[in-house]
């Protein structure tokens, strides 16, 4: 798998002990449902998001295909792709799964990718989070909001998160930090199986941990995802020699084998502070290269020179791209995503809705072309766009905020307040909330409808409200 280190420098299921059987107290499923709910909006307000809709997709349909074949017994999840470059995840009650792009960067090829999800789904699955505060519930009664905010901190500062979450478990016992590497040896037991269920190799997961632990063991500034998964040659050796014992395959049970590559050039294009020599340096490392890694250093060219902004340059990149990878949709996303740098949003419009043919009901090409009509001046078509996609995403801010813009081009201003007023609860921000509604209410010519939906945002703002001042 030459690319991905140059771009980053079933059998049946084991019956595993629950180490936490009755030990929840009073932490029910839906009181967990709810204290996930309440973090994930100051974790939209606080921490850089995902904006590619590629990337975040392809990490959704990733955690979803791994779900299915996990111990959940609540599979109300919530994915957030964080827009940060380091090496993090986690998990929360509740079903929020956080993941870094830097995840991507890191991964060799999907199976190391997926040995994380499945570490992250296997501590929600046997509730490690509901367990560890229960423990920690008499003594240490602010535990919950202190973790809860060091994870949060983490996403957004990792200085600030170490800091945090040191002195949350600074008068942590002995016995306390065994129960949290219980905790990490069970999900990577759990995590393995729900790999090998899903068709991937369970070889992955001590590939990734072990790298990871290698490639940090001297550094001054690990990533966070060492802070609260502590890692060791002994539990990587135990990784290993289950991994030895059971079976699996080399395959990427995904339908799409190549487009866990695509999306990793294409962050890495992204994330690099200069696109243009990137570009540069990947052209020399194209021409020892062969085969499939030729092809896809050739696309992440490409989507340096279009990171870039060099036309001339993305134009070359395009005609030397490999006919048959030219037709995948992703790389036919990119080519739209240069037409509308290069100000041609017809173009882009013609050739978006080209690949929505062929692919019906695609999230990534539905979202670009809503930017597209948006910027070839189709306000119409751009806001019809916009709020079908947003009825089926109702927690993605970066389409309420888009609506808001939306409707406001249109003229309808009870739509910007009601979009407005949405945005803000889901990041969290319930004082900016009621003042929108406030404002709306003072619109000549509200209908009753209108109304009685501002009165429902009201109501369900304050009961926002209440439940984040319980949480935090």
């Amino acid at each position: 798998m030459m690319l991905l280190g140059l771009l980053t420098q079933a059998p049946a299921r084991a019956d595993l002990p629950d180490l936490n059987e009755g030990s929840y107290g009073g932490m029910t499923l839906d009181t967990e449902y709810q204290l996930g709910r309440n973090f994930v909006r100051s974790l939209r307000r606080q921490a850089p998001l995902m904006r590619d809709p590629a990337s975040s997709w392809y990490l959704e349909q990733l955690v979803w295909q791994l779900a299915g074949h996990s111990q959940l017994g609540d599979t109300r999840l919530e994915i957030i792709g964080l827009d940060n470059p380091q090496f993090n995840a986690f998990a929360v009650p509740g079903g929020i799964i956080g993941l870094n792009g830097g995840l991507l960067l890191s991964a060799h090829n999907e199976g190391e990718l997926a040995s994380v999800v499945a570490h992250e789904l296997a501590h929600l699955s046997q509730r490690h989070f509901a367990a560890q505060v229960e423990q920690q519930r008499q003594s240490k009664p602010l535990m919950l909001a202190g973790m809860l905010a060091g994870i949060l901190l983490s996403s957004v500062s990792g200085d600030a998160a170490t800091a945090t979450i040191t002195s949350t478990l600074a008068a942590s016992s002995s016995a306390q930090l065994a129960f949290s590497r219980r905790n990490e040896q069970e999900a990577d037991r759990i995590g393995m199986q729900t790999l090998i269920d899903s068709g991937y190799n369970p070889h992955a997961m001590p590939k990734m941990f072990g790298r990871l632990l290698n490639n940090y063991r001297y550094a001054s500034r690990p990533p966070e995802f060492l802070s609260t998964h502590p890692l060791s040659k002994s539990r990587i050796a135990d990784s290993e020699g289950r991994a030895a014992q059971l079976t699996g395959n080399d395959s990427t049970p995904f339908k799409d084998p190549q487009l866990f590559g695509l999306v990793k050039a294409r962050l890495t294009a992204s994330y690099d502070s200069n696109p243009a020599r990137l570009a540069q340096t990947l052209a020399g490392q194209q021409q020892a290269a062969s085969g499939k890694n030729h092809r896809l250093l050739g696309y992440a060219r490409y989507a340096a020179w279009v990171k870039a902004s060099q036309q001339d340059k993305a134009n070359a990149s395009w005609q030397q791209l490999d006919k048959k990878l030219q037709r995948h949709w992703l790389v036919q996303q990119t080519r739209a995503e240069q037409l509308l740098d290069a100000q041609q949003p017809g173009k882009a419009v013609q050739l978006l809705k080209t690949q929505l043919a062929l692919y019906p009901g695609s999230f990534p090409l539905q979202q670009r072309l809503a930017e597209a009509l948006h910027q070839n001046g189709q306000i119409k078509a751009s806001l019809k766009l916009y709020r079908k996609l947003a009825l089926k995403r109702p927690t993605d801010v970066h389409l309420h905020y888009q609506l808001a813009e939306l409707y406001g081009l249109a003229g309808d201003k009870s739509g910007v307040h009601k979009a407005r007023t949405e945005y803000f609860m889901l990041v969290g921000n319930i004082d900016k909330a009621m003042r929108q509604i406030k404002f709306a209410r003072r619109e000549k010519g509200l209908s009753e409808a209108d109304k009685q939906q501002f009165d429902q945002l009201e109501h369900e703002a304050k009961e926002i409200r209440e439940q984040m001042k319980q949480t935090f």
